[in-house]
């Protein structure tokens, strides 16, 4: 089996409903000068950070309140989502997990970013996130010692104020489950709680391992999987053999978000979430459904007729659909999500060099774009998403060869290779086809396996597929060091294509403890070289976010991967 590490990125996919809604009800929070933070852009945001001296760098939402007035109930609207996924668990440390869990916890940080990719670029090049459950941040040189400020004003459904007691009992409950927000606590340094210090009630600081890199640190900290917990609440409900109160917790949930759970159906095909009372933020959206409904086509009717105002995602025909609707429609937003065959660099023949690369002369890459996502794509000539910290295209070099596809990959020709894909996806169906008849057509057979769903899923965390169409193993969050960690050094986040070179092992290594944004970018640009030339995984195509709405629903945001993250909804 794999590791504690395994698959993050399918967490992001079945998340992304949750994370949409939620965002979308989180309308201006933060008000610099009577602007709006969330409405600004990239660019207004960036004015509104302000610069900060080198070497102990911050931010803070202005004068040092990060309240909007008027509490939670900013309206009466009621926003129904169809989505495929439900679910009875709402404790984000538990494997069984519901992933509408962030309707009910916030984040230290808010890291969205701009739907257009080059706004997202930049934002990301100078990155400081909006302000959420911490409203004040610096750091020493290095970034190893970080000082938060927390928002006063925040407070859960049960009335408790935040506290840096809450930060203490959350980190160390993270480490204890040892899942996702354990995870992301070591990934930036922290393994054991005395490295967590609560010098006054508002304030917390965490003394990291070593240097980090800033927007990584930020980036993590913020992301959805690393919650709050309101642990005054919490520990009402621990008991001797549930030291961290999961059972409790795993119906009721306890943190400091924009809902608290009404009701959830036995099953959890119907969940219903109301308007936190007592948030610091707006709620215009008092009540918001998720409804279980498993079938994109029933979901897109019910968008079509009125009856959902937001759903999954669709397939590229039923994009189209919507766009010529009245009523609905689609938002593009930059996100990490790309598709690639993974190969696992472990087994003979799919290991092979030479296999990956005559793989990637022989495939019509602009067919994949233009035919299988019918214009909803992009190349993808890198393993990084194009708007990552030090992406590039330099390192690609396999245009179309058949030639030199015929070369490579004739000593495979009898290996009885299988391309291994999930059953049901009439998008990766038809790319598995492509795929097969255009390494036929130089000289590899290979057979398709479409595995059904559950099997799929198992095998991919288990990391034993041998070869496959992965539109799952992105990076959650939109960094290049975490990216990078994600897959491809010896010891990754997620163990699933087992690759290995010392080239990469060691770039990887030394940027995640650099803080020079330069020195950086050269080590990025060093470890995407290696993995280009051993093709470890084979990118086809980068497919970013598309979230299908009602006309209504606007000002949706990307955050991370596969996500879409809104703010400032206008609903009505």
């Amino acid at each position: 089996m794999a590791e504690m590490k395994d698959d993050l990125t399918s967490l992001a996919n079945a998340a992304s409903t949750a994370l949409t809604v939620k965002a979308l009800n989180r309308r201006s929070l933060f008000r610099i000068g009577g602007s709006a933070l969330a409405l600004g852009g990239a660019s207004a945001f960036l004015a509104a950070c302000g610069g900060n001296p080198a070497g102990n760098r911050g931010g803070t939402s202005s004068g040092g309140s990060a309240a909007a007035s008027g509490g939670a109930a900013g309206g009466t609207d009621t926003l129904t989502v169809s989505t495929s996924l439900g679910g009875t668990v709402f404790d984000p440390e538990l494997p069984a997990g519901n992933f509408q869990f962030p309707m009910l916890y916030d984040s230290l940080f808010d890291t969205d970013t701009p739907p257009d990719s080059a706004e997202a670029q930049a934002l990301l090049a100078d990155f400081e996130p909006q302000p959420a459950l911490a409203t004040k941040w610096e750091s020493n040189e290095d970034n190893s010692v970080w000082t938060i400020t927390l928002n006063t004003e925040a407070t859960s459904p049960y009335g408790n104020k935040l506290t840096s007691a809450d930060i203490l009992w959350t980190f160390e409950r993270h480490l204890a489950m040892k899942w996702y927000g354990g995870i992301f606590l070591n990934r930036v340094g922290v393994t054991d709680i005395s490295q967590i210090e609560a010098p006054t009630p508002d304030t917390f600081v965490m003394n990291l391992a070593g240097p980090v890199g800033r927007t990584y640190f930020l980036l993590v900290m913020g992301c959805f999987i690393v919650p709050i917990f309101d642990s005054v609440e919490g520990q009402q409900h621990v008991t001797a053999e549930d030291p961290w109160a999961s059972d409790w917790i795993s119906k009721n949930a306890c943190g400091f978000g924009p809902y608290t759970l009404k009701s959830s159906s036995p099953d959890g095909a119907l969940n219903v979430f109301e308007a936190n009372p007592n948030y610091y933020g707006e709620t215009p959206i008092q009540t918001v459904t998720f409804r279980q409904t498993t079938e994109t086509s029933t979901q897109l009717q019910l968008l079509l007729r009125g009856e959902a105002q937001l759903i999954d995602s669709l397939s590229p025909i039923q994009v189209a659909e919507v766009e010529n609707s009245d009523s609905a429609k689609i938002t593009r937003v930059a996100n990490t999500g790309y598709t690639f065959i993974g190969f696992n660099n472990s087994q003979d023949n799919y290991k092979e060099v030479a296999l990956h690369q005559g793989m990637a002369y022989a495939l019509p890459f602009g067919d994949i774009v233009d035919s299988v996502y019918k214009g909803l794509a992009t190349p993808m000539q890198s393993v990084l998403p194009d708007f990552f910290q030090g992406a590039t295209n330099e390192f690609w070099t396999y245009e179309q060869d058949l030639d030199r596809a015929r070369e490579l990959l004739a000593p495979f020709a009898d290996a009885g290779l299988v391309l291994q894909y999930k059953a049901g996806d009439t998008v990766i169906q038809t790319l598995a086809v492509l795929i097969q008849s255009s390494l036929q057509a130089v000289g590899l057979p290979i057979e398709l396996n479409a595995m059904d769903p559950a099997s799929f899923q198992q095998q991919l965390t288990g990391a034993t597929l041998s070869m496959w169409i992965d539109n799952q193993s992105t990076p959650l969050v939109p960094d290049s060091l975490y990216g990078l960690q994600l897959l491809f050094p010896s010891e990754p986040t997620q163990v699933l294509i087992h690759y290995s070179n010392p080239i990469v092992d060691e770039a990887v290594g030394a940027l995640a403890s650099s803080f020079d944004p330069q020195e950086q970018v050269e080590l990025i640009r060093t470890a995407q070289e290696q993995i280009m030339k051993d093709l470890a995984v084979l990118p086809l195509a980068q497919t970013g976010g598309l979230v299908p709405t009602a006309n209504n629903v606007t000002n949706i945001k990307g955050h991370g991967a596969n996500l879409a993250w809104a703010k400032g909804l206008q609903y009505s």
